[in-house]
């Protein structure tokens, strides 16, 4: 929770919205009044940042990411 304290706003609410409530894309962009397209650029780079975060943190290794999508693909 204390790295998504350090998020910008608009940035923390497209993440809160899709990845933690999941909601769908189109009413959660309707509830901050944006795009479709511009919710998922927001969440997008919330994960880059939260994951970036983490690393710097020593929760996740560098290669994670990689690891977790190789492994959502099987």
């Amino acid at each position: 929770m204390a790295v998504l304290e350090t998020l910008p706003p608009q940035l923390r609410e497209a993440f809160v919205l899709c990845d933690l409530q999941d909601m769908p894309v189109p009413a959660a962009a309707a509830e901050l009044g944006i795009s479709p397209g511009n919710l998922r650029v927001r969440a997008t780079r919330a994960r880059a940042r939260i994951r970036s975060e983490l690393v710097r943190l020593g929760w996740l290794t560098e290669d994670s990411h990689d690891k977790e999508r190789d492994h959502g693909d099987a």
